[in-house]
């Protein structure tokens, strides 16, 4: 590297994170930078390197922190770069003062003969990248620009029906054992002061969706997706016009008119403005000292109802997501617990957890067909979100890594399991499978160890991960996992989780990921966001060619279902600016050089997660 081309950056080692942040985004624009902890040689003599390398440098950075005005460098360091600045003139030699977290350099300002203009840096996630459009600026390599991040509006107020399900029970209906509760419906009215409107008297729910339905929906998913042979063309075609009269039956039942007339006319007066969302209240919860027994039941049929694909309602003219006036549907469980959700800066930092076991419990999951469309569309976001892959991906692993992003003040948004769910009716939980740690080592036949949500939601509750995203495979014997993993982490304190209810294909996640991922980093909120994908997969029902079958169209966008506590705010206030995603997007393209123009097509199509 030739003399004067590089940027002598002055900091306290105590904020050594955030300097190799920043030597990292210069890298990715080009501008070198010089750190004495890097490039010094043991037994070299230390001011006169240093002096050497101010002098050799073609601008000097100051990371002003409080650490900084106690580090006795700093100030000679900054002391001499004025020099070398009096002598060459502030064009040729800008020494630029980058303020840590708002800190000033007080009686150092002095040494500048007037007060200095700072840069604003924060060490938060997404800190670095906002103000390297500022610095490039301010070392010549850029044109000013208008680069203040944008506020997003705040979200729409919501209205909400909520539908409470009570005093769980299994009741035989034709013969057949099915899922009810006591169900009362509410008008929950998004300005603060009116009164919410209840339905004049319970009803007795009863699932109108039995185990004969569900077997034809997951044939449908999970079978007929993986193959679409005309061989089963008739029996898919008769699932898909099932779709409509299984939404007009959940309607039936979660809003009776002979009970909820009154809360239905006061739904229809709401304001065109304001958004709507349905959420389907599961209570599960016994009085004190009921038979263990009972408990268990009353789990089992909450269980069942959270299954029940809500996200079908009909009201007899569209499903109920449709049109210009949609309403989010989600699942809910009463709050037990006092827990604040923190309101984050993008970018999103999602830890991927992609655990692949392969014992005799836990078939191999291709990687190019599930993890790789979460990476697909992370590469599409330009920088707004930010991913780590485990490694490895065990319980030991993910406390730790939960542990360093903490400490460093970079904590996770987004917990996204990629693996194996299952469900053990012996203890009414669900679990997911993590590798076993001993066996890390081993290039195959690694086992897995199964940890059930009892140790896994405390975890992630002391961390307050805002939200889960579960994508874990279905199989026969662990159809409930989802629902119940779901559930039980909302129960400890998770503020969201996403989950799938079926297995999915990978064009299916691609999309969905992709259109949530977007729509959160925009602002919106997690069931806006839901909102956003199921209409990114309804709206294009075209899923690839599969060689042998031809064209596979699939209606599977109700699949992805949300599970959340009572409030839902926007986790994200504000975006970067354009030139921000712009120098996001340059410095992916440095780092990754030449990509496929889609990563899907490293993947056969058809390829089911």
């Amino acid at each position: 590297m030739s003399k004067m081309s590089k940027l002598f950056i002055s900091h306290s080692s105590q904020d050594d994170d955030f300097v190799r942040d920043l030597r990292a985004a210069l890298a990715d624009h080009g501008q070198a930078g010089w750190i004495d902890s890097r490039e010094l040689r043991g037994g070299d003599p230390l001011w006169p390197e240093i002096r050497k390398a101010i002098d050799e440098a073609s601008a000097c950075a100051v990371v002003v922190s409080s650490d900084a005005l106690q580090s006795k460098w700093v100030g000679k360091e900054l002391r001499h770069a004025l020099l070398v600045q009096e002598q060459r003139g502030k064009d040729k030699f800008p020494v630029i003062p980058l303020s840590l977290n708002g800190t000033k350099l007080g009686v150092l300002e002095e040494f500048f003969g007037e007060e200095p203009i700072y840069i604003p840096v924060s060490s938060e996630a997404g800190g670095v990248e906002a103000a390297m459009n500022a610095i490039l600026v301010a070392l010549g390599k850029r044109d000013p620009a208008d680069v203040a991040p944008t506020p997003q509006p705040r979200a729409e107020p919501l209205e909400e029906l909520v539908l409470e399900l009570t005093d769980l029970k299994v009741q035989e209906q034709d013969g057949v054992r099915r899922a009810s509760a006591r169900a009362r419906l509410v008008h929950e009215p998004a300005t603060s002061g009116q009164r919410e409107v209840a339905s004049a008297q319970s009803w007795r729910l009863i699932a109108p969706i039995g185990p004969i339905e569900a077997g034809e929906l997951s044939w449908y998913l999970e079978h007929y997706a993986i193959w679409p042979s005309h061989y089963f063309r008739d029996r898919a075609r008769k699932v898909e016009e099932s779709l409509v009269k299984w939404g007009q039956l959940l309607h039936a039942q979660a809003m009776p008119v002979a009970h909820t007339a009154n809360v239905m006319q006061a739904w229809a007066r709401i304001a065109s403005q304001a958004g709507r969302r349905f959420s389907v209240h599961v209570d599960a919860t016994l009085e004190a000292g009921a038979a263990e027994a009972d408990v268990k039941v009353a789990k089992e049929v909450a269980t069942e109802l959270l299954k029940l694909p809500w996200e079908l309602l009909h009201d007899g003219d569209s499903y109920l997501f449709q049109g210009a006036r949609p309403t989010r549907v989600r699942r809910r469980l009463p709050n037990t617990k006092v827990l604040d959700l923190p309101v984050v800066a993008t970018p999103i930092r999602i830890l991927l957890v992609s655990a692949r076991p392969e014992d005799d419990a836990c078939g191999y999951i291709d990687h190019r067909a599930s993890a790789l469309p979460l990476v697909e569309a992370m590469e599409s976001q330009h920088g707004l979100v930010k991913l780590h892959v485990l490694d490895p991906p065990t319980l030991p692993a993910l406390r730790g890594e939960l542990d360093r992003a903490r400490e460093e003040k970079k904590p996770y948004h987004v917990v996204h399991f990629d693996g194996h769910g299952v469900y053990d009716r012996s203890v009414g939980l669900g679990g997911l499978c993590f590798e076993l740690p001993e066996d890390t080592p081993k290039l195959e036949r690694r086992r897995h160890v199964t940890v059930f949500t009892s140790d896994l939601g405390p975890l992630l509750r002391d961390y307050r991960i805002p939200l889960v995203f579960l994508e874990a495979c279905q199989t026969a014997q662990a159809e409930e996992s989802a629902e119940s993993v779901a559930s039980e982490l909302l129960k400890v304190g998770v503020a969201s989780v996403v989950a799938m209810s079926h297995s999915v294909l990978v064009e299916t996640s691609r999309r969905f990921v992709a259109a949530f991922y977007d729509a959160l980093a925009a602002g919106k909120r997690v069931g806006d966001a839901m909102l956003e994908g199921q209409r990114q997969l309804k709206d294009d029902s075209f899923r690839g060619r599969i060689f042998g079958a031809g064209e596979l169209r699939l209606e599977d966008w109700f699949v992805p279902v949300l599970f959340q506590e009572k409030d839902d705010p926007q986790l994200f206030r504000t975006t970067p600016a354009k030139q921000t995603v712009a120098d996001f997007r340059a410095a992916l393209a440095t780092r990754l050089g030449e990509l496929p123009s889609s990563l899907s097509d490293l993947i056969p199509p058809g390829g089911i997660i």
